[in-house]
């Protein structure tokens, strides 16, 4: 078959959207592709480019024209982005387009199917990732059980031929459903690094953190989303009964939402009890930070979907302390990566705190734990990614594609082997 031209549309920047765009470049661009990558005017500028887009410029041709996030309500940046992708569409006449983050975006584009205002071109085929699913979440109030309903009607109705989910528990919620939806469904691991080959004392000298004690770590961004501010409240609330040498590692940009927590806890931090990072952490220092830990907070209060932090301290088998709602909770217990509690609480991760650190000391992962990591590797979301693309092309399947089934398979009888 003839060579394709493909679209991969972000125009967002922020989190770890550009480290998706790059492992998608680098999955299909061995194939007979011509690769696009349609984003905001203002990517090129940022950190998290230079990081993740500059080593693959080279296989692809960047347009770099579109409308940037620019704090708007979250429908409206979807709506937004809707039209900007269908712009790009207009202008490059892809075979196939990626939109690598389709939250809101597929539910407006059902929208603007329905009534008109969006039309798909001739022989091409689309593919989007759902990282969250909040519609299968618990709803706090019928307004909020009514819009569950009326997203995942919408999303139904969207123009995506295949829509990928980073969590299991809305995807599992849609297989059970049934329809047209199920059948375009498919379920994606996270799309983590092969870990670097770093003991827990030599991630610490190249961190420059001290070598002694145990470190319960919280990298990445550090948001109230998060649940920082209450990780911060409880560590203090708490440090009387530790260890003198127990510290907590914070690593990555602050946000305002927390600050105030943070700088009332000026005191352990100058007795290193505390030690804050304000910085961009970049995957190398993402791994270090993790790989430097006894325990991984991800004491996320009400998160929704998947949480990439999760699956690179299972990798690093390390202890994560965690939060007892959806996918976080559901994992930390199916597959034994740590104690859960309602993050809601201080005082809960308080009591937490000292157990886990007790704990860490003997942890090792669990056979179903070792299946879990086994899925969510790079090597698997790009063959995950680009199996469509293949038979497109007239390719063989992907080699050692690991299906979630397996994983499963293992939570359940405790036996774990490479899948064949």
């Amino acid at each position: 078959m003839a060579s394709l031209r493909v679209l991969i549309f972000e125009n967002d920047a922020t989190g770890h959207r550009l480290q998706h765009v790059r492992v998608c470049v680098e999955s299909i661009a061995d194939l007979d592709v011509e690769i696009v990558f349609a984003t905001a005017a203002s990517t090129p500028a940022s950190e998290e480019f230079r990081t993740h887009v500059t080593p693959v410029l080279d296989r692809m041709t960047v347009d770099a024209s579109f409308e940037a996030f620019d704090g708007a309500s979250s429908w409206r940046w979807a709506t937004s982005r809707v039209l900007e992708c269908a712009a790009a569409v207009e202008r490059h006449k892809p075979d196939h387009v990626y939109v690598l983050y389709a939250d809101g975006f597929a539910q407006i584009s059902g929208i603007a199917r329905l009534i008109g205002r969006v039309h798909r071109r001739e022989q091409v085929e689309y593919e989007g990732i759902m990282m969250r699913g909040r519609f299968a979440y618990p709803r706090l109030s019928w307004p909020d059980s009514l819009s569950a309903r009326a997203s995942l009607a919408a999303a139904s109705l969207s123009h995506f031929d295949i829509l990928h989910f980073l969590d299991p528990i809305p995807f599992e919620r849609i297989v059970l459903r049934g329809g047209r939806l199920a059948a375009r469904a498919r379920l994606i691991p996270e799309p983590v690094e092969p870990p670097m080959a770093a003991s827990r004392e030599e991630a610490r000298r190249q961190l420059n953190l001290p070598p002694e004690g145990r470190i319960i770590c919280c990298p990445g961004r550090l948001d109230e989303r998060k649940g920082v501010d209450r990780l911060v409240r409880a560590f203090a609330a708490c440090a009387g009964t530790l260890r003198s040498d127990d510290r907590l590692l914070l690593f990555g940009r602050v946000d305002e939402s927390i600050r105030d927590a943070i700088q009332a806890t000026r005191d352990l931090q100058q007795r290193g009890q505390i030690i804050l990072r304000d910085a961009f952490v970049s995957d190398e220092d993402l791994h270090r930070a993790i790989a430097a830990a006894d325990v991984v907070a991800a004491s996320y209060p009400r998160h929704v979907g998947s949480s990439g932090i999760v699956v690179r301290a299972a990798v690093l088998e390390r202890m994560v302390l965690a939060s007892d709602f959806g996918w976080i909770g559901m994992v930390a217990d199916r597959f034994g990566l740590g104690p859960t509690c309602d993050c809601r609480d201080d005082a809960a991760i308080a009591r937490l705190l000292p157990v886990a650190l007790a704990a860490s000391e003997s942890y090792r992962p669990s056979p179903a734990a070792l299946r879990f990591t086994q899925f969510h590797t790079k090597a698997n979301y790009g063959a995950h990614l680009a199996r469509r693309l293949r038979q497109r092309l007239g390719h063989d399947g992907p080699r050692d594609l690991c299906e979630w089934d397996w994983v499963l398979q293992a939570a359940s009888s405790g036996v774990a082997t490479k899948p064949q």
